[in-house]
């Protein structure tokens, strides 16, 4: 990726074919502030890059997932406040997703686009799927919480639709296009997640895999 004069610093992106979305620290030409700004970079066509947003006052823009020209942003406010935004590249326009802004502290992890568009996450622990087209708030999945003893890297495994993940007592769940299902207690929250499969070492010793 070219980098421009007044680019500080590239700071996250997602691809989409030929397309590369980027979000990056740059420097007001004329004013000398930094600000944080979302921009595209599209190969096939041609065009090296297209800014798609204005200039925020968030500081901090991180592009987590990007589905049919929709790019799931989450927003770092000034006082460490979150919220999960989506940016429209296409028709330029942006909305934040309802009650995700954060108490001061709190979280948001694990947000991704499922294939038919749905928007799942984690926000303070509690599950969320969103359907953004529905003009519903996130639903709650309700049971599990997102395990808070270890970091949420190390107990998150995103695989295409399918998202494994444990709670505080090590029970392994995974969450698709059709809702949660648990599978158990994985031994240690140890498991392992591909295309095809699931596998976990249960509280009974036995190593087991569903396909």
């Amino acid at each position: 990726l070219d980098r421009q004069d007044d680019d500080l610093a590239y700071m996250t992106f997602a691809t989409d074919g030929d397309r590369v979305y980027t979000s990056m620290i740059r420097e007001e030409e004329e004013t000398g502030d930094v600000e944080s700004q979302l921009s595209v970079y599209d190969y096939d066509s041609g065009f090296e890059r297209d800014d798609f947003t204005y200039e925020l006052t968030a500081p901090w823009q991180e592009i987590l997932d990007v589905y049919e020209g929709l790019a799931l942003v989450r927003f770092q406010f000034e006082g460490d406040f979150e919220q999960l935004w989506i940016v429209n590249q296409t028709e330029r326009w942006m909305e934040s997703i309802p009650n995700t802004w954060t108490e001061q502290g709190g979280d948001i992890v694990g947000a991704h686009f499922q294939t038919d568009g749905t928007i799942e996450f984690f926000q303070n622990y509690r599950h969320f799927q969103y359907e953004w087209e529905s003009g519903e708030d996130p639903v709650y999945s309700g049971g599990a919480f997102l395990s808070w003893f270890e970091e949420a890297e190390d107990v998150i495994q995103i695989v295409g639709d399918r998202m494994a993940y444990i709670d505080d007592e090590d029970g392994l769940y995974v969450s698709d296009v059709d809702g949660v299902s648990k599978f158990g207690v994985a031994t240690d929250g140890s498991f392992s997640l591909d295309e095809d499969a699931l596998y976990f070492q249960n509280d009974n010793g036995e190593y087991v895999g569903y396909t």
